[in-house]
Formats: structure tokens, C-alpha cells, sequence
């Protein structure tokens, strides 16, 4: 994968793919292990200019890119963008699309975009209800195991205010309740 790096951005090369800037700051992918992330003007020329980097390098390598998990999204809604997709054999997304695990949009997430972190918070917690935990232990649960996977998310994109008060709320019927379906009565002091 970082043959495919050095392709892109190697300014030399006949083949040089034009990423986005702003001022000095300059970028055309993001690479995680065999993940990769590439953004650019969405021309025509760019797009002959990434099939040819990735022909290169799958000439060079014998690796080639899966267009069933491949996916592209554009600024704008431009005729020109059908013909870039299917320049690069890859199918246009309009909403967003996950990396990682995280969706990415140009525009503002919905809450429904991070159904997938409520499910999998609300999975640990009913996971660990039918243990004996004390409240320290259920305490720790929570600051550990739950806490790092907001965390993961946080880092990618902004929750929405639902979503947090959504977490919050499973996450005090968890500590204080340990149940997560029935209503309790709060008590007063």
C-alpha cells in the first residue's frame, strides 16, 4: 500500500493525480492498513489521472481495487460526475458513505446515522446487566468500555445532541437501574 502512496503523490510522474488544497496545506488520500481514502477535483482529467495511478499499481503489485466495496461521493451534483464513475467502475453514493466504521458526509450526519454506535453500546450494556457487578464495577464498565467507543466515534465525526442524550440515558438506567427496558421511579432525597 505504500507503492499506491508514492503513486499518488509523486509530482514527477506523468500520471499525477490532483488532490484538494488550502493554502500550504495539501492532500490527496488517507491511508489506515489496506484502507485508503483519496479526495480530488472531480474533472475528467483527474479521474483518467487516478485510473491510470491505480492501473499502475496494480500492474506493479498484482493488487487490484474491489469496486463492490469502493464507493464515491461528490461536492456537487454535476452531469460530468456519472461519467467519472464510470470511468473508475465505481458507483456514486449520494448520502455517505463509512470509513472505518464511521459515516462520512459533505453534509450535516443525522442522528440515524449513528444508529450503529446506539446498537452497539446498547449490546454491551445488555450484555453485562445479568452480571453481578458492584456500582464501582459498573462504574468502571462504563468509563473503560463504553467511553472508548464514543471516543472512536468522536474522533471521525460530531454526534448529534439526540444521540448523546440517547447514551446518556442507557448508560444511567445501566448504572443506576441495571435495567434497560422497564421504567423506574426516580428517588427523591
Amino acid at each position: 500500500m505504500d507503492g499506491l502512496s508514492n503513486i499518488l503523490i509523486d509530482p514527477a510522474a506523468p500520471h499525477n493525480f490532483k488532490g484538494i488544497s488550502c493554502k500550504y496545506f495539501y492532500i490527496n488520500h488517507l491511508m489506515y492498513a489496506d484502507n485508503l481514502l483519496v479526495m480530488g477535483e472531480s474533472t475528467r482529467g483527474n479521474a483518467i489521472q487516478l485510473n491510470s495511478c491505480l492501473q499502475l499499481f496494480a500492474s506493479l503489485s498484482g493488487l487490484q481495487i474491489n469496486t463492490n466495496k469502493s464507493a464515491i461521493i461528490f461536492s456537487n451534483n454535476d452531469p460530468g460526475n456519472q461519467w467519472i464513475c464510470e470511468e473508475l467502475g465505481i458507483h456514486n453514493v449520494n448520502q455517505h458513505l463509512t470509513y472505518l466504521g464511521i459515516p462520512i458526509s459533505l453534509k450535516r450526519l443525522k442522528a440515524t446515522h449513528f444508529q450503529p454506535l446506539l446498537s452497539r453500546i446498547s449490546a454491551l450494556l445488555v450484555g453485562w446487566k445479568n452480571k453481578f457487578l458492584s456500582f464501582a464495577g459498573s462504574v468502571q464498565f462504563l468509563k473503560f468500555t463504553i467511553t472508548n467507543s464514543i471516543a472512536y466515534w468522536i474522533r471521525g465525526s460530531i454526534i448529534p445532541k439526540g444521540c448523546c442524550a440517547t447514551i446518556n440515558k442507557l448508560c444511567s438506567k445501566f448504572l443506576f437501574h441495571n435495567n434497560m427496558v422497564e421504567r423506574k421511579l426516580h428517588l427523591i432525597s
